[in-house]
């Protein structure tokens, strides 16, 4: 008589393909991480491009003034107002000029926000602002709470900063 065998993996053959199915999530997960962080610079960086556009345009229709002020207030509420809205020259609301950006602020991928501060002093490691704004130069920058290798990356690296702060920030400036 023949002594039948049991079908099936032995456990050293089940273990071998448990790490070789390790190995291989390590490294796919690895590299599509990297194309992830990638996506998330390049995708701020086409939105700051478009933001600088906007504040460009806003600059030749509005007699040389950045936008940001409205009645004498400066604000990012009212950058956005600037942006997505209708104005006039003065700035005010409803006018023949604009809006520049459709609908909303593009956000910063690095952070996840669209939110922003006009003041260049607060730019703090870790901060939820999405964007830094100097409504006096026109300059605008993105947060990248460390998340990216080189803190700074220049869309129009030609052109020198008006001014530079004392401590290297965290961000992507964008020089007007």
């Amino acid at each position: 008589m023949r002594k039948s065998r049991a079908k099936g993996f032995t456990l050293v053959e089940l273990m071998i393909v448990i790490i070789i199915l390790a190995v291989i999530a390590t490294v796919s997960f690895s590299f599509f991480r990297g194309n992830s962080d990638e996506a998330k610079v390049s995708s701020t960086l086409t939105n700051l491009r478009i933001l600088s556009e906007a504040i460009d345009r806003y600059y030749l229709d509005h007699n040389a003034t950045y936008p940001g002020t409205i009645g004498g207030v400066t604000n990012w509420s009212n950058f956005v107002i600037h942006m997505t809205q209708t104005t006039n020259r003065d700035g005010s609301v409803k006018g023949p000029y604009g809006p520049y950006i459709k609908r909303k602020i593009p956000p910063n991928s690095l952070v996840d926000s669209n939110t922003g501060t006009i003041k260049r002093a607060l730019f703090i490691a870790g901060s939820s602002y999405g964007w830094y704004y100097d409504h006096t130069t026109g300059q605008i920058w993105a947060n990248s709470c460390e998340e990216i290798s080189s803190p700074e990356i220049a869309i129009h690296d030609d052109i020198p900063p008006a001014e530079e702060p004392e401590h290297e920030p965290d961000h992507l400036p964008i020089v007007h």
